[in-house]
């Protein structure tokens, strides 16, 4: 009785692990950005993206992966992907989800430090969809250093002054002075990532895209 039963377990195993494959699929997916898809966005975006195609390579067991960035295209900063995602946890109409980032400026050259947040999902295929299409969701959240939460450099040079005064005139030594200004020193140069930040904006854009197979 046990054996057969241990059998019975091995086939239920067997055929799980074999359904699973059967499920999984590999496909790609061009999905083209129309003059309308980019709302919110500046006419000049708009129009530097206007009939590009961002291009997936899909994998339901792994993840997506766009081939955008090897190609050196600014597509990328639509999806985001850099170059690939794993999957997330679905809801409702969404059949494949995912999440990632995309650093867009680090704060050098005078621009500010700012990064995308993506939240995208495939929509589950509808009867009014054709055979080859599907829906594309992508949320974009754009983050940057909130500022009224850093110190202006003004306040930090009047800092260093108010602490200059205080050793000259005795109140603290030049060991406490030198302790401070290293840790204000390493303050200052914390990786961006650790500073405060604010959501700056959020785009929502939804695309048509066509199915192959690979």
């Amino acid at each position: 009785m046990k054996t057969k039963k241990f059998n019975k377990i091995i086939l239920l195993i067997i055929f799980l692990l074999f359904s699973q494959n059967a499920f999984a699929e590999k496909y790609r997916l061009a999905c083209k950005i129309g003059a309308f898809n980019l709302e919110g966005v500046a006419f000049s975006d708009k129009t530097r993206f206007y009939n590009k195609i961002m291009d997936f390579d899909v994998d339901t067991e792994v993840g997506i992966y766009s081939p955008d960035l090897r190609a050196e295209s600014d597509e990328v900063i639509i999806h985001g992907l850099w170059p690939y995602a794993k999957f997330s946890q679905t809801s409702g109409s969404q059949e494949l989800a995912w999440n990632n980032e995309l650093l867009i400026n680090d704060g050098t050259e005078g621009k500010p430090w700012t990064k995308y947040k993506y939240n995208s999902f495939l929509k589950k295929k509808t009867n009014r969809d054709k055979k080859n299409e599907r829906v594309l969701n992508i949320t974009i959240q754009d983050w940057r250093l909130d500022d009224k939460k850093i110190k202006p450099r003004v306040i930090q040079e009047l800092e260093v002054r108010k602490k200059k005064m205080e050793l000259e005139k005795g109140n603290i030594t030049q060991e406490e002075y030198n302790n401070w200004y290293k840790t204000r020193k390493e303050v200052n140069n914390q990786d961006p990532e650790s500073l405060p930040k604010k959501l700056y904006n959020t785009y929502k854009f939804e695309f048509k895209c066509i199915k192959s197979s690979v």
